[in-house]
């Protein structure tokens, strides 16, 4: 069984970064076995994971919007502001639990024997 070395895989890391991303149309390093090339079109785990933390964010600032809109007497839409909280707290509610999950699986690839 033909195993990276430790250093190969911390060298395919990138910076500021915790998971191992290919080159967009690039190759695994040697001895990555099983990685295949990452589609130019396709987006990295990285660049999906921001974008999705970004839209949580747009909705917990909306809510926090249509909350203080509604308290100032701006807005009368209690509707509007009782679904974009609830969207908010459920879109919040989701990240944590996706977090959850990526702590989770890296706490069992520490525990993994080499």
């Amino acid at each position: 069984m033909n195993m990276p070395s430790f250093s190969d895989a911390i060298r395919a890391i990138k910076p500021d970064t915790f998971v191992p991303d290919l080159p967009v149309g690039g190759v695994a390093p040697a001895g990555v076995v099983g990685a295949a090339p990452v589609p130019a079109d396709q987006p990295t785990f990285k660049e999906t994971l921001g974008q999705m933390i970004g839209e949580v964010n747009t909705r917990l600032e909306t809510a926090d919007t249509n909350v203080r809109d509604y308290a100032q007497g701006k807005s009368n839409d209690m509707v509007k502001v009782t679904t974009s909280v609830e969207e908010a707290n459920l879109a919040f509610q989701f990240t944590l639990a996706v977090q959850n999950k990526l702590v989770s699986a890296y706490q069992e690839i520490e525990r993994m024997q080499m």
